[in-house]
Order: structure tokens, then C-alpha cells, then sequence
């Protein structure tokens, strides 16, 4: 090796550590394979105008895939209309990721409200669920990715409790998608986060209880 090529070892070697690998391309969730959910209404209104609010940290703005977009795709493709009158209106009470004590909690909810044509309520269903991550460093490559991952894994768990709930408070509201089945049919599930190893929970994230709120 010349001594030009030694001088200049320590440079390359430098460059080297310095270049980050390239950016995992972050897909929103989709829900477009997924049975249609119909609901006996002319329209289906969604209101997303959710804004973090209060003196926790929120870290919404650090994930690749905001909360309250991917709540907006589930609902767009996962729910159609099918009768002529009334209305049914989604609504997203919360999209939150709040980091406190080295984690992210993840609290998601949304609610949906069924109106007549004179605007009278006629029921209402609430789905929220709730999930927790550890953040292993300070490092905004390594926060995106945890951040991306907690989120794909509450909207799997949301669009699960949603669909149960609105199976079981809002029965007789709902219509068929197959002429086969005049019946509204079981709730579809798929463990997103079971891995080719078996493990049920391979990113590591703690499930909290339906209904659980963030811990500043």
C-alpha cells in the first residue's frame, strides 16, 4: 500500500461510518382486501379535525405515517353505504403518540354516529385501543421506525375492534355484502404482528387494555 493510500485510509474509513443506509420506504396501511363493512345510511360523513392538545409530549409529527390519516384510510375502506336514508358520521377522537419514561403509548379511538334524516341520533359506538412501545435511542432513523411500527400495530388492532364493535351495537344497521349471506357475517381478524417463527409479538410492543389512556 503506498503511503499516499495510508494518509488517506483514515478519511475513507471516516466516510464510511458517516453514510446512513437509505430510508425504509413507510406505507400506509391498507384495508382494501378486507370485506366491505355496510351500513343501512345514504352518506358517511368522516370528520378527522383531531389535534394534539395538552402538556403531554406528543410525537405524532416525528412518525412517517400519521395516526389520524391512517384512521381516515381504514375508515374510506372499510365502510360503504348501502341504504337511502340517514346518515352515519366517523369521527376520530383520538390519534395520539405521547413519548414519556423512554416509550411511546399509542391511543387511538373514534366514534361512529347514526342519524335519521332529521338528524335524531339513533346509535352510537365508540372502538379506542391503546398500545405501547420502548424507544431503544434518541435517534430520529430508529424513532421513525419504532414509531412506524406501533402505529401499523394499533390501526391492526383498531380495525379488529371497530369491526367487532360495530357487530355487536349496531346489528340491525348493517347489510349484507353478499347476496348469499343475508346476515351480517363474523368479524375478520389477522394477527399482524405473528411472524414465519411463531411468535405472536415479534416487535416487541405491550398491548394495553382497551380503553386505556397515555401516562404523561
Amino acid at each position: 500500500m503506498t503511503l499516499r493510500a495510508l494518509l488517506l485510509l483514515p478519511l475513507l474509513t471516516l466516510v464510511a461510518c458517516e453514510t446512513a443506509p437509505p430510508e425504509p420506504i413507510y406505507a400506509t396501511p391498507s384495508y382494501e382486501y378486507l370485506p366491505k363493512i355496510k351500513l343501512d345510511v345514504r352518506d358517511i360523513d368522516i370528520n378527522d379535525s383531531w389535534a394534539p392538545r395538552g402538556s403531554q409530549r406528543h410525537v405524532e409529527a416525528r412518525s412517517p405515517i400519521q395516526p389520524r390519516d391512517a384512521l381516515r384510510v381504514m375508515a374510506v375502506e372499510r365502510m360503504i353505504s348501502g341504504g337511502t336514508q340517514g346518515r352515519a358520521a366517523f369521527t376520530i377522537t383520538d390519534a395520539s403518540l405521547v413519548q414519556a419514561s423512554g416509550r411511546v403509548t399509542a391511543h387511538f379511538a373514534v366514534r361512529i354516529d347514526l342519524f335519521d334524516d332529521a338528524d335524531a341520533k339513533l346509535a352510537e359506538v365508540p372502538a379506542d385501543v391503546s398500545r405501547v412501545a420502548p424507544l431503544p435511542d434518541d435517534s430520529a432513523a430508529a424513532t421513525r421506525i419504532v414509531l412506524y411500527r406501533l402505529v401499523n400495530a394499533a390501526m391492526a388492532d383498531m380495525n379488529v375492534e371497530l369491526e367487532y364493535q360495530l357487530r355487536q351495537k349496531m346489528k340491525t344497521l348493517l347489510q349484507s355484502t353478499s347476496a348469499a349471506a343475508p346476515e351480517a357475517g363474523p368479524v375478520v381478524t389477522e394477527d399482524l404482528n405473528a411472524s414465519k417463527t411463531g411468535d405472536p409479538n415479534p416487535s416487541g410492543f405491550l398491548k394495553a387494555p382497551v380503553g386505556a389512556k397515555p401516562t404523561p
